[in-house]
């Protein structure tokens, strides 16, 4: 059952009314195969059951991103090592050759120190090198 496979529920700071759901390994090729209706059936029962509120209301849509179908991503994302530390991604958001003439930025996912292998941690880390490119620009 895919319902015992997520691996959490948590809130999008600054979005209200949203819940992101982590589904992982196995569990990630099934849901590929569920429609939206099934899946915002089985997500109300889970947050029903586990709350204890039957009154909990049925969500009026998902939005998903089917990782395992994408070419880009062929349901790939990054995680930091054991061996990882908070300035290898300072290094790794460093203009080359140097911030004087930013000839390379790197910008993703894989980037961002906090929202590392999230969405949100590849638009913020492209935001970051956009910005450090208009401030050389306007230099």
């Amino acid at each position: 059952d895919w319902k015992k496979c997520i691996h959490f529920f948590h809130e999008i700071d600054g979005v209200g009314d949203v819940l992101c759901a982590w589904i992982y390994g196995e569990a990630a090729v099934w849901i590929e195969k569920i429609t939206d209706q099934d899946l915002i059936q089985g997500f109300s029962e889970i947050l029903r059951n586990f709350s204890g509120d039957p009154a909990i209301s049925t969500p009026d849509r998902i939005i998903r991103h089917r990782w395992l179908e994408d070419p880009l991503t062929m349901g790939a994302w990054s995680h930091p090592s054991v061996r990882t530390n908070h300035w290898d991604y300072d290094e790794i958001q460093k203009p080359l050759p140097n911030s004087d003439n930013p000839r390379l930025l790197l910008a993703g996912e894989h980037t961002h120190p906090r929202f590392w292998a999230t969405m949100h941690g590849a638009r913020l880390s492209g935001i970051e090198q956009a910005d450090k490119i208009v401030k050389y620009i306007k230099s």
